[in-house]
């Protein structure tokens, strides 16, 4: 099992990582050394890093391998909780 699958999953059902797709605005960039809100480690600057900010004025940072991996996921569990 991908286990930075398993552990966004985790976050997911947790509350930690948001379930919602409710970004405002999102960036690309280079990596700022900010903690990647899905795997909680710096994203250096040789990364790829996600901005988002959410609807409720949160702004999230994500490495940008942790993003894709967490809107795969989020998208199962909305999948998921349709299923039931």
């Amino acid at each position: 099992m991908d286990t930075l699958a398993q552990m966004i999953r985790v976050r997911l059902r947790s509350g930690a990582l948001p379930g919602a797709f409710d970004f405002v605005q999102r960036w690309y960039g280079r990596g700022s050394g900010r903690e990647c809100i899905a795997c909680q480690r710096p994203i250096p600057a040789f990364a790829t890093e996600v901005e988002g900010h959410l609807g409720d004025g949160r702004v999230v940072y994500f490495h940008g391998l942790c993003y894709r991996t967490w809107d795969v996921e989020r998208e199962r569990d909305i999948e998921h909780e349709r299923d039931i």
